[in-house]
C-alpha cells in the first residue's frame, strides 16, 4: 500500500520502500 506516512521522512528512495518500513529507514 503506497500510502504516504507522515512519520517517515522522504529520503529520496522508493516511496514504497520507506512506507513499507514505516520508520523512514529506506534501503
Amino acid at each position: 500500500m503506497p500510502t504516504p506516512n507522515p512519520l517517515a521522512p522522504v529520503k529520496g528512495a522508493g516511496t514504497t520502500l520507506w512506507v513499507y518500513n514505516g520508520q523512514g529507514d529506506a534501503y
